[in-house]
């Protein structure tokens, strides 16, 4: 195979002309993202009506891969699925679903089953709604059928597909008699955004302390938090595109006003609070108390850093590798708040072509007029080629970018998917919170970067024991 030149030691089929693939993908497809979706509803079960291992793989691609989070009962490797073969491609595959169906209700229980499809499904043309409406009518089981093929778009698609589906089939008529300020948030995509419940969780924080409650937010919601979402006063979009043709049906259904504002990292988080508290009506002298909370315990954290971040010279040109809602969201911080460089972004989970210049808007405008370098592109081959000629001294992405930054000799804290080299639970970087959670990463791989540097440079000049003189130096 030829090699381009200056990219020796990565390995690229797509050198090779001929070759038309994706070289370290940043997602899964439709079926992945509608997925971990379902697996994120308390009482939910899937029943995949797809080839046999599309659940397996999908499970461990998209939820090992975030993380190596995992999800309860019947989910996961235990997720019902027709498991089609040669036979059902030929024959139709109607008869192995409604088998697959009447033991899912026999062996499972659950407030909601999700029937979703796969690709060899859509091709070969099976009556999938006339088999859901039937047992809709003999049997007493809330159903679900969502047409989720995997060439109809990525895991952020598939989000979408479910989050409809349920607005359509599920969500009830608001109460008239409801009267809490409440919101529904949406553009989290479970599993695909490997701190997608610590994030949640921040911004579930700071909408209560505004007196707001949020409803469906993808959390682990109930089936009947989803069904009452339609009582919420404003729907909330985390993301450039991603939940909007939600949020949209949902106003088009029920007439809830929405709006979009990017996942909030840092001194973002006011100007979130301060529009959607605009939006609902909430008392300035509130709003603003809350904010001057939340600022003061956030400034004197990033105080608390100052000295190492000046004594150690901490600041540092950065790369980010992540989707359209991390890129903006990280470059705007690491630029306004903590002071980094940012020369390099790659957007890379292929957003609509329409709203590029959009995307490129906002993470242009940054504070003290720094304009890095922006791709948007999903293929990791092309995106490490411009890394290499942009060359940061930090790089923020994913697992499968261990290999460029070892070639670029560069620190490299993982932050997007896939994430295989860290354990996340509840861990989020939304906020106030989640940006000094942030912080604390970052420094950490750069004080063990750090460290290591130390090390070699005091054993050249003859010293045994690096570590032992380092730690008489400070």
């Amino acid at each position: 195979m030829s090699k381009t030149p200056g990219s020796r030691n990565i390995h690229s089929p797509l050198t090779e002309s001929r070759v038309a693939c994706t070289i370290s993908p940043r997602f899964t497809c439709a079926l992945g993202g509608a997925l971990a979706t379902v697996w994120g509803i308390v009482g939910a079960i899937p029943i995949v009506h797809s080839s046999a291992g599309c659940s397996r793989n999908l499970y461990m691609g998209q939820c090992f891969g975030s993380g190596w989070q995992t999800f309860g009962h019947a989910r996961g490797l235990m997720t019902p699925s027709t498991s089609l073969v040669e036979k059902h491609v030929i024959f139709g595959g109607e008869g192995r679903l409604v088998q697959q169906m009447k033991a899912s209700f026999e062996i499972t229980e659950a407030d909601l089953y999700f029937v979703l499809s796969g690709c060899q499904v859509a091709l070969i043309g099976d009556d999938i709604r006339t088999i859901v409406d039937q047992f809709k009518e003999r049997k007493d089981q809330t159903i679900i059928m969502v047409e989720t093929p995997g060439f109809k778009g990525n895991s952020y698609a598939g989000y979408d597909m479910v989050g409809r589906a349920l607005v359509e089939q599920l969500v009830e008529p608001p109460d008239e008699n409801d009267e809490q300020i409440s919101v529904n948030l949406f553009g989290i995509v479970p599993a695909q955004d490997p701190f997608w419940q610590g994030n949640i969780i921040e911004i579930k924080r700071l909408l209560n302390r505004l007196g707001v409650s949020v409803r469906w937010s993808g959390d682990y919601d109930t089936i009947d938090t989803i069904k009452k979402s339609s009582n919420a006063d404003l729907n909330i979009v985390l993301s450039e595109y991603v939940g909007v043709s939600t949020a949209e049906l949902f106003k088009q259904k029920f007439g809830v006003p929405w709006i979009k504002y990017n996942l909030p990292i840092g001194s973002e988080t006011s100007k979130f609070l301060r529009i959607v508290a605009e939006a609902l009506g909430i008392d300035r002298e509130l709003v603003d108390l809350v904010i001057d909370s939340e600022e003061e315990q956030f400034l004197k954290q990033l105080d608390r850093l100052g000295h190492l971040y000046a004594g150690f010279n901490l600041q540092r040109d950065i790369g980010v590798i992540a989707d359209s809602t991390y890129s903006i969201g990280l470059i705007k911080f690491l630029a306004n708040d903590f002071g980094m460089n940012p020369t390099f972004v790659a957007v890379s989970d292929e957003p609509p072509a329409e709203i590029h210049d959009t995307i490129r808007k906002e993470i242009l405008g940054l504070d003290y007029g720094l304009k890095p370098q922006i791709i948007i592109e999903s293929d990791g081959n092309k995106i490490w080629r411009a890394l290499e000629e942009s060359h940061p001294t930090f790089l923020l992405a994913g697992s499968f970018d261990k290999r460029i930054a070892d070639r670029l000799d560069i620190p490299r804290l993982s932050v997007s998917y896939p994430i295989t080299d860290r354990v996340i639970l509840s861990r989020g970087y939304a906020g106030y919170r989640g940006s000094i959670t942030l912080i604390e990463d970052i420094v950490t791989v750069l004080m063990k970067d750090m460290h290591l540097v130390i090390d070699s440079t005091l054993a050249r000049h003859g010293y045994k024991k690096p570590a032992e003189q380092f730690a008489k130096v400070i």
